[in-house]
């Protein structure tokens, strides 16, 4: 559907913020409901209406043109095949509203599902590609308070931290990150990194500092610290990895799992067998959502 903030009319966009769309319904879901003993009272149009706010804020803030909302399937992860537990905590008490925010950010604005991937995964691909969500498109900002994303080259917003700023986030530096990742685990999604290893660690710490092409070994020496392989740590590294375009395979639908360099320049891991593709469900091109959400 053609929203009144789409990107998609013919003309220059100048800026557009891609917009992590489960954290905002997440968000104004549970700030506009009440639960007593007798249930939920929920204030329906009235969370719309502050999220449509929102989003006009955070345009008017960080002088966009147009934004684009980045979705999660509801129904597949590619990362159950990596780690079976991924994410599994219960969903139960959550507002009985998500559901209709989630779908009223869908039909209001552009918006992008893709069976298999996170939000995260396609706010990485969509932050990453070329011209994937329209020509002439000078600038891209990720907008979300999820940390995972200073994982993925390029700039974000962290509406939680207004202070800091756009960030700038090089090739580097995100490699970076998703190394620390690795390494520290992220008990939220339910991967534990090397046990007992915390993000203050000289470990931790070392592999920020380590040039891309020694950040793998600086992360095989802090598994090996707890007495742990490479097998362990690509587990960790492919679960904290956020897609960017160039991990994901456009033709086939399949998901292109992150690996270390030597492995595949030493040939220990075939690029056509299970280990590197993660299969996910047929569906649609990368293109604006049309399937409901949950």
């Amino acid at each position: 559907m053609r929203s009144r903030h789409s990107s998609y009319t013919g003309g220059v966009t100048l800026t557009t913020l891609l917009i992590d769309s489960d954290i905002v319904a997440f968000k104004f879901a549970e700030s506009n409901t009440t639960r007593t003993p007798w249930g939920q009272w929920t204030e329906l149009d009235q969370a719309k209406q502050h999220m449509d706010d929102y989003v006009s804020e955070l345009m008017v803030e960080l002088k966009a043109d147009a934004v684009v909302m980045a979705l999660t399937d509801p129904e597949d992860n590619f990362r159950y095949r990596v780690m079976s537990d991924y994410k599994q905590r219960d969903r139960s008490g959550r507002s009985e509203i998500l559901k209709e925010l989630k779908e009223h950010l869908t039909h209001e604005y552009p918006s992008y599902l893709r069976p298999g991937l996170e939000a995260d995964d396609v706010l990485g691909i969509l932050a990453t590609h070329p011209h994937l969500i329209g020509e002439g498109v000078d600038e891209r900002i990720i907008v979300s308070e999820d940390k995972d994303l200073r994982t993925i080259p390029g700039r974000v917003f962290n509406p939680a931290r207004p202070e800091r700023g756009i960030l700038d986030i090089n090739v580097e530096q995100a490699a970076a990150f998703h190394m620390w990742q690795t390494i520290v685990g992220d008990s939220v999604d339910g991967f534990g990194g090397a046990p007992r290893v915390g993000p203050q660690s000289p470990y931790a710490l070392d592999v920020l500092a380590c040039p891309m092409s020694e950040m793998w070994d600086c992360v095989l020496e802090a598994f090996a610290s707890v007495g742990l392989g490479e097998r362990e740590a690509l587990v960790n590294a492919r679960m904290a990895k956020i897609l960017t375009w160039q991990h994901y395979d456009f033709k086939t639908k399949e998901v292109l799992l992150w690996t270390p360099l030597h492995l595949l320049t030493q040939h220990k891991i075939e690029v056509d067998s299970p280990d590197w593709r993660a299969s996910t469900r047929p569906a649609q091109t990368l293109s604006p959502a049309t399937s409901s959400v949950s």
